[in-house]
């Protein structure tokens, strides 16, 4: 998905600029702004959303996290994660599967062993509600929700 691929270079960016300190506040600030770009130049309306959110505004609704957790059963039976088309009257919605690798564990990750104290400090600071900790590796992160013809607000 472009919009994961344009979000994934430039966290590597702010990584390899100043490791996790300069990546958190890139996502804090930049990642939706990236995002709403991609959108409007796809006509398209994109977000993520999660059932372990960061941000409350990445909630996932109540169909969302049965998604979810369907594709965490399908990854724990070895099976290959297809999009989901969720069918409306307005338009219809196109979730795709975000998975964990070892980038996205630096901030997501176990804190007691895949995470520096300085960055758990600083998420704590930028996102005291976090509840997007404890991830291991290609697991079930959230979604991508893409509704075309849409528009970001």
């Amino acid at each position: 998905m472009a919009t994961q691929a344009q979000l994934g270079k430039n966290l590597i960016a702010a990584l390899q600029r100043g490791g996790t300190e300069e990546a958190i506040p890139f996502c804090n600030l930049k990642a939706l702004p990236l995002t709403d770009s991609i959108a409007v130049a796809s006509k398209s309306k994109i977000q993520r959303v999660t059932d372990r959110p960061r941000n409350p505004l990445n909630s996932a609704n109540e169909a969302e996290i049965r998604i979810i957790s369907n594709y965490q059963k399908l990854l724990a039976e070895d099976k290959q994660l297809e999009p989901v088309v969720i069918e409306k009257e307005e338009a219809n919605i196109h979730y795709f599967p975000i998975l964990t690798n070892a980038m996205c564990l630096q901030c997501h990750g176990k804190p007691e062993s895949d995470m520096q104290s300085v960055t758990l400090k600083q998420l704590k600071a930028y996102y005291p509600q976090d509840k997007a900790l404890g991830y291991g590796p290609n697991e079930v992160r959230g979604l991508w929700k893409v509704t075309p013809g849409s528009q970001n607000p």
